[in-house]
């Protein structure tokens, strides 16, 4: 339980240095990314990002992983990483994925001093069985962990987004951060 709140406070405090790039509105966006077509069917950001991901067979354990990524104004993928606890076959298909847009993004009139934006995609999996079903007691915990950090990540991102916020640098205290 100590390593899931760990693990949690270090993501949290790992994206709080970041200002989130939202690329799903065009009018507010300084990247962004033409909307795909495939099989009829149109796509934005998000949705392109998480299509296609094999479901993970953890049982109760959530797991995460937060992508980070540089695009280019000449609209290419040059730098990616990540940093969670998802397994191998969902992080691959992540990273297939995000290199997949080499090529498809554009920038506005007014980002024509911008040479990079970095983006943030956060990819969450709760666990296969249900809140309610016969998970442990820590295991609940942890669901309801992974959940809260999820909302926390959406708000500051909508917040961001809508520019009615600015994320402060955390204040670190207790666990494996003593003040003196």
């Amino acid at each position: 339980m100590a390593t899931l709140v760990s693990r949690l406070l270090f993501i949290y405090l790992f994206i709080s240095g970041f200002t989130f790039a939202y690329s799903q509105s065009h009018s507010s966006a300084i990247f962004y990314i033409d909307e795909y077509s495939k099989l009829g069917k149109r796509l934005d950001v998000y949705s392109f990002l998480d299509q296609a991901i094999p479901q993970p067979q953890t049982g109760c354990t959530p797991v995460w992983d937060f992508f980070y990524f540089r695009v280019r104004a000449t609209g290419k993928v040059d730098s990616l990483y990540h940093k969670g606890n998802l397994p191998a076959e969902v992080t691959s298909k992540i990273i297939a994925n995000i290199y997949s847009t080499n090529g498809h993004w554009k920038t506005k009139k007014k980002a024509d001093k911008i040479e990079f934006c970095w983006f943030v995609f956060p990819y969450f999996f709760y666990g296969n069985n249900p809140y309610d079903s016969n998970c442990t007691e820590s295991e609940k915990r942890q669901q309801n962990l992974a959940m809260d950090m999820a909302a926390n990540v959406l708000i500051i991102s909508t917040l961001i987004k809508d520019k009615k916020a600015i994320l402060l640098m955390p204040s670190e205290n207790g666990g494996g951060i003593i003040k003196k």
